[in-house]
This record gives C-alpha cells, structure tokens and sequence, in this order.
C-alpha cells in the first residue's frame, strides 16, 4: 500500500474517532434537576446580567445542586451581580421548551452550543445572596475592568440603538439593540455588523496592523533584519486576540481569530498563503474545544461565508477582468460572501433580502473605515484616560446612528424585495449546486445533463409545493403545537388558507405569530393566508395573529364582537392596532358558511346580545367543517354552558374529529357532549407541563370511555387530518402514523 495513502487514511480514522469521543462528551446531558419543586444552589456568575424587557437574565457554573452552567431568569435584581460573583440562590428548573413544528426555532440545541445545560427561575428574586468572589488572575481581572469601563463610557456618551450599536462592535453586547433595529439590519442583509465576526476582527487587526507599521517606521533598522511588514503583522496578534477576549470570546470572533493567526504565522514563517487551508485550521479547532459549535448558526454562517469568499472572489473578478479597480474587490467579496450565506440564511430565518448586495457596499466600508476605527481609538482612549475617551465616542455615536438611520431607510423602502423563504435541507443544497453551476459555468464537465438535472429539479419542487395540494384534492386541518393556546390551520382542496386562532404566552414578549406560526407556514410552502378567524379575545388565542396579519396578507379576520378582559386590554389594544396597520378588515360574525373547493366551513356564533352576558370562553365561534362524507368540529375554549347551549340550538354537530375545547379542562368535553359529536379522533392542543395539570384525567376518561382516538400538541407535536371527503389521516410532527377509517 502506497505510504501517504496509508498515513491519510490513518490520520482520517484518528480525527473520526476523537470527533466521536469529543461529540459524544459535548452532547451529553448533564444528570437532571428535579423540576417543579424549588432547589437551593450555590455557583458563579459567568457575566453580567442582561435586562430582557420582563427581566434579567444571567448564566452562572453551577457548584451544588447540578452540574454545568444554567441560565438564569428573575423579575428583579436586589444586588449588583458581576461575572465572578458566588452566589446563592433558590430556583424553579425547566427542560428546555422546544415547539414541535416544521421550521421552529431548536431552543435546546442553540442553548447546547452556549454551553448551557439548565435553564430556571429564581424564587422571589431576593432569595439570592452573594457569597464572595472567584479568584481571577490579574489578565481576567484586566479584562473584566476593560469592558465594564467601555460598557460606562458608551452609556454616557450616547443611548439608545445608537450606544447598542457600539457595545455590539466593541465588547460583544447585543441586548441594548431594539428588535425593530434588529429586524431591520436582518432584512437588509447586515445583520452581521451587529455580533463581532470576522469582519471585525479583520478590520481590527487592519487598524492594528498600520498603527504598528507606523511605529515601527519610527526604528529604520528594524527593516534590516525583517520586513517591515511582516513584523507588524505577527506583532498585532496579541492586540487582535485581546480585542475577541474584550468582546467575550463570541465562536465567530474566535474563528477569525484562529484562521488569521494560521494565516499571518504560516506567512512569516513558510512564506505561503493558503487562505482554505487557514480557515480549515480554525474550524477544526474550534470544533476540538468545543464540537457543539458545529450546531451553532453563527459558525455555520461564518464557516460558510468565508469559504465562499475564498472561492468564489477570485471568480467573479476574472469574469470583469480589464474592467477592474479597486472598488470591484470589495463589490466582489460582498456577492461571494451574499451569494454563500444566502440559502443558510433562508434556512435559519426565512427569509432573502434582495437589497443585501447594496446595503453590504455601503454599509461593511462605512462600518470599516469610519465606525470600526472611531470605536477602538475610543476604547483604547478610555482605558488609558476615561475623561479623554468621550471626545472620540461622541463622533463614533454619530457615525452609529448615521449607519442605524441609513439601513432603517433601506428597510422602510425595499420591503418589496425581501422575499419570505424557508428552504428544505434539500433546496439548500440545491441553491448551493445552483450557485456553483452559475459561477463555475466555465469550468463545468457536462454541462448539458447538469442544466438539465437542476432544471428538472426547479420545476418538480416548484410543483410540489404549488401544485401539490390542489393535486391532493384533500382537506387539510393542522393544530400547531404553540404551548397552551389554540392555532389551527385549514387548507382547502383549492389551496384557499384560513387560520383559527393564533395561539400567544401571556405576560411575555415572545412573538408565537413571528417565531413558531410563521417559519412553519412557510416551511409548509404556504406565502398566503386568505382569512383569520379568532374564536374568542383570550390571550392565548389571538397575540400570535398579528404577526400574521403583517407578512402573510390575509383580507379579512373574523371575530364574535366581543373585547379582551380587562387585565388583558393592553396586549388586545396593541392586538388590534397591528391588525388594522396591516390592512386587514375586521368583521363581526353571527353566522358564516365558506365554500371553497367543495369543502365548506360553518361558524356557529352567539347572539351579539349574549356576548356581554356570556363567559368569554362560553361565547367561542364553534366551527364545524365538511368535506364530503367527513367533517370535524372546533370548539375553541367552550365550557359547559356553551356545549349545552350548543346542543340545544344545533343538531348538525355529528364528527368524526373534535377539537377537544379548552385544553382539556374538566369544565368542558361532558360525555353528554362527546355522545351526540361521537368523535373518531380528538385533538388536544396543550402546552407541555402547563401549570394547570391539562389535560385533566377526567376529561381523558371520558374521550376513552367513548371510543376515541387522542392526539395531543404537547407530545404529538403539530398534528394534520387530512380527507377526501371518504377515508382520514393523520400525521404528527413527533412520529408520523397513519390512520385509515372506513
């Protein structure tokens, strides 16, 4: 056997099977907490608490009670709490909450590649003490004052998205940012000026490298022992990895860091410049000191986009040879980077913003040559003399606000070219295929069968999802898994969308519509809802509308009239307020029937005089749906006033599935009710380890006792029943089953 041959694939088996070790160690669970009860626990603060809006939030390496780190939350903060702190303190534990639905946001996993094993709220947010201080060696001591005096200086010098602007670029802080400033530099495609990246690092190391330079110009006989330059390139090594330590170590920042390390040492000392074999160095150690990171959405983006760089810059300045100027190596860099993110980017966040090749020209210079070097003159200024360093930050707060005002502009204006994607894993490497086939067209073998093979691929799955359901001919009804609340979707034979319910976390800022509803409708190919229908004014039921109403243009949402409760009419007036900036017209209902493509849908709905009268939960638009010889009953959050009343007034309630009303509180689903639906399937839509113990025992007995078969949101995930209109099935997102009625 040839010798090299055998020593790679040697080498090969030994980084296989340390890669498994180390995976196997990274992504093993730490021994659980008992959830439920309060524990006591003693750790160390690992950084500053971050306010969140509702709170504060920190992470701290747990020492009694559980092993790991676990990122804490608590309402208020008694105490000042920097990193190195001891604590004790007495906390709820919780598994990590994931939402079972195509396209959601994988909590656990982004919380594995922090480094965060437990998540918990504390007890009454004075049942925390400090109980001294970690030894820290001079260096970390060193650093921590660095940041916390740039964190001081920044806050006087300006506020706002503006000093949120500059805590991101200087020492790794984002929670200062707005999340309509957030959104708006996402859609322009610059959302990466924001987290320290290798961008940064690059320009940091630029600035670095010409103030050495300049120095070392000073002492004319360094130039006879080394070049000049290459002794400024090594000596700003140190200065570079100081500024990722001030920033807090972000895995983008250490990436750049590694990969310009190995570039600038492999230059001084072997005169060579490989840039792929730099940047493989740097991902292969990261992933040694921490192979969790390879799940982590910032490295994937970054890996990606450097890769892309590497290749494709040279490309692309060749196909404008004898045209170029110094202005194309940056125009170029800016499609490879745009072109090599773009598919990971519509994984991850749904979306492609067409106005990212433009923002990216003028923002990534602006930010290097104006921002970035403002920023560290006036952290190195305030280090040295704090009084000094406000007269660089004032003009740095202006050049941050010049760059917020700019792409807040961009993203006003050029809404109309930010297109709402969330590809398969599938489409990605078929955009990735794509784009390497446009840009090495050239040097492509066969090009022929590979035209065709991508173009047959484009109009097959172009097919599948726009032509597919109507294809089907089948009725579509899917609950979504939105924790404790209602969404249901309905999709036609036609492919006409109605939406029931929008689920919503009371008391909490997180956006089920934007986060859990609206990357599973686009995963599921849906870029339309016809209409909106909202059972009844409950938290839980119509928060998550809005943003629906925003992005997916539904025409009308139909309501039964009535008003949220009083504690609730903050978040029911901001509710209403983006449903009507949205265009979306409101229409009380008493009773409606919409037919589309031989399927009807039929809402039950109170007299208006009995609105006001009635429980909010007793006055839910029931909605019956028909497709042929099956139908399906919703219930909303009906109790028992409302079934009987309901069976009272109607004698068409007969289904073969129901939405068991109310979560499956003892309150509603009487077995009188359940003998004149006489259910086949029931759905639950519960929210996992909810407060209120729910479904309840009683009502499970019940759909048991008569004959019919449970799927629930909280451990089937997002469940469909489809029909047409003779047989039914159903799939779940957990373990997808099928189910053939006769």
């Amino acid at each position: 056997m040839d010798r090299k041959l055998f020593f790679f694939g040697f080498i090969l088996a030994a980084f296989l099977i340390a890669g498994r070790l180390l995976g196997s160690s990274a992504l093993k669970p730490q021994p659980a907490i008992p959830e439920g009860s309060p524990q006591l626990c003693e750790g160390t603060v690992k950084d500053s608490p971050v306010f969140t809006g509702k709170g504060w939030q920190f992470d701290a390496a747990l020492e009694k009670c559980g092993r790991g780190n676990a990122r804490l939350f608590t309402p208020e903060l008694f105490e000042s709490l920097e990193r190195g702190d001891r604590i004790r303190f007495l906390a709820k534990f919780k598994e990590p909450r994931v939402f079972k639905n195509p396209g959601s946001f994988n909590y656990p996993l982004y919380l594995l590649t922090q480094g965060i094993d437990y998540t918990g709220s504390l007890v009454g947010p004075k049942w925390m003490i400090k109980i001294g201080e970690e030894s820290q060696n001079f260096l970390v001591r060193a650093i921590l004052k660095t940041r916390n005096s740039i964190d001081r200086a920044i806050s006087s010098a300006c506020e706002g998205d503006t000093a949120g602007i500059l805590r991101a670029i200087t020492i790794g802080k984002r929670d200062k940012i707005s999340q309509g400033t957030r959104d708006a530099f996402a859609h322009t495609g610059v959302a990466h000026l924001l987290a320290i990246s290798g961008l940064h690092v690059g320009y940091a190391a630029l600035i670095i490298f010409f103030v050495i330079r300049l120095l070392c110009g000073l002492v004319p006989r360094l130039s006879l022992i080394w070049p000049v330059q290459r002794i400024a390139a090594v000596a700003s090594l140190p200065f570079v990895w100081l500024y990722v330590a001030v920033a807090g170590f972000p895995i983008s920042a250490v990436r750049a860091g590694v990969m310009l390390t190995v570039f600038l040492v492999s230059l001084f000392f072997l005169w060579r410049r490989d840039l792929l074999s730099a940047l493989a160095t740097a991902v292969f150690a990261i992933l040694i000191v921490s192979p969790a990171s390879l799940f982590s959405t910032s490295f994937q983006l970054s890996a990606v986009s450097v890769f892309a760089i590497i290749s494709l810059t040279p490309v692309i300045i060749d196909k404008f040879k004898g045209k170029a100027h110094r202005l194309l190596s940056v125009v170029a860099v800016t499609i490879a980077a745009t072109l090599g993110s773009a598919p990971l980017v519509a994984y991850y966040f749904h979306f492609i913003s067409a106005v990212g090749f433009f923002a990216n020209i003028i923002a990534v210079p602006f930010a290097g040559v104006i921002l970035m070097p403002l920023a560290i003159a006036a952290s190195v200024l305030t280090v040295i003399y704090a009084p000094a360093g406000i007269y660089l930050w004032k003009p740095a707060a202006v050049a941050a606000s010049l760059l917020v005002r700019f792409v807040s502009f961009l993203d006003q204006h050029t809404s109309a070219i930010v297109f709402s994607w969330a590809p398969s894993i599938t489409e990605v490497l078929f955009a990735y295929a794509g784009i390497a086939a446009v840009v090495f067209w050239n040097r492509l073998p066969y090009k022929r069968l590979v035209a065709g093979t991508l173009a047959a691929f484009l109009v097959l799955d172009v097919g599948y999802w726009h032509m597919g359901p109507v294809m089907r001919g089948s009725l579509e009804v899917t609950f979504f898994d939105v924790g404790h609340g209602d969404s249901i979707l309905v999709r036609f034979p036609n492919n006409h969308v109605t939406l029931i319910d929008g689920g919503g976390i009371k008391g909490s800022d997180f956006d089920v519509g934007r986060n859990i509803l609206s990357p599973a409708l686009l995963r599921m190919g849906i870029r339309r809802v016809d209409d909106l229908i909202l059972t009844h004014p409950h938290h839980d039921h119509y928060k998550g509308l809005s943003a629906i109403a925003e992005n997916f243009k539904p025409r009308i949402l139909y309501t039964n009239g009535g008003d949220a409760p009083q504690e609730e009419a903050e978040d029911w007036e901001e509710f209403l307020s983006r449903i009507k900036a949205a265009r979306v017209r409101i229409e009380t209902v008493s009773n409606l029937t919409l037919e589309e493509g031989g399927a009807s849908l039929t809402v039950f709905a109170p007299e208006v005089r009995d609105i006001s009268i009635l429980d909010p939960n007793d006055a839910s638009l029931v909605i019956r749906l028909t497709y042929k010889n099956r139908s399906t009953l919703l219930t909303g959050d009906l109790m028992d006033i409302g079934e009987r009343t309901l069976i009272e007034n109607r004698t068409d309630l007969a289904s073969d599935v129901l939405k068991v009303a109310h979560h499956g509180s003892e309150t509603s689903t009487s077995i009188k009710f359940l003998e004149a639906i006489k259910p086949q399937i029931a759905v639950i839509s519960v929210g996992l380890h909810n407060q209120y113990g729910l479904p309840d025992q009683i009502v499970m007995g019940r759909l048991q006792q008569i004959g019919a078969r449970v799927y629930r949101t909280d451990l089937d995930g997002m469940v469909t029943i489809m029909t047409d209109g003779t047989s039914l099935g159903v799939d779940t997102y957990v373990e997808t089953s099928s189910l053939r009625t006769k």
